[in-house]
């Protein structure tokens, strides 16, 4: 399979560490123990990005999405011996994680969908809301909140809610005219945020 642009990472289905891997024409998944393909769910978009990291839902069922119109897929497993199954229990066209990582957090997750954070539902993909434009910045969840740092390199906290939320608070956190699409990093009451000119480190209360 032709590579893209998100990194692998060990998940536990059916109770097996299994090794997730995005591809430009999709998503595969991979024995842990000796590296075979246990399955592969196409999931091509033009550009041929999948950069985005699945999220595993359940034991047995995952949230895989991308942007270029064609959205986001929820997939469940079952197995037979060594022989793995892959269906798709549903797809929404409303909600685009481009290259931007989304979180769960109870029956919904929560993610910035072309730039726009958006809450959908687990359990069916339905668009709850869509709420703030922060662009194609990235977010973590931090116990009931959503850290979003956004494009523009500005730090906005959001209740993560199924209900259309306000946000509670915001600070520029990068002074630079340069885009800021890393990751925020939050550890010991440390917030790391860096773009490609400037990284600061915030002590967070």
């Amino acid at each position: 399979h032709p590579a893209s642009y998100g990194s692998p990472r060990i998940e536990t289905l059916l109770g097996e560490p299994v090794i997730l891997v995005p591809l430009a024409d999709g998503l595969g998944g991979h024995s842990f123990a000796d590296g075979r393909e246990l399955w592969h769910f196409p999931w091509a978009n033009g550009a041929q990005v999948n950069a985005a990291q699945p999220v595993v839902v359940a034991d047995d069922s995952l949230v895989f999405g991308c942007g270029y119109g064609v959205g986001t897929v929820r997939l469940d497993f079952k197995r037979s011996g060594e022989t793995w199954t892959v269906t798709q229990q549903w797809h929404t066209s409303r909600f685009f994680p481009k290259f931007n990582d989304y979180v769960q957090l109870g029956d919904h997750i929560y993610g910035l969908s072309d730039g726009t954070l958006t809450c959908i539902e687990v359990a069916t993909g339905k668009t709850k809301w869509k709420s703030g434009r922060y662009g194609y910045g990235q977010l973590l969840l931090v116990d009931e909140t959503l850290l979003i740092l956004s494009e523009s390199g500005r730090v906005v906290l959001v209740p993560a809610t199924p209900t259309r939320p306000d946000e509670l608070s915001s600070f520029q956190a990068l002074n630079s005219d340069d885009i800021t699409w890393n990751h925020p990093v939050l550890v010991r009451g440390k917030l790391l945020v860096r773009n490609g000119i400037e990284a600061a480190c915030y002590e967070i209360d």
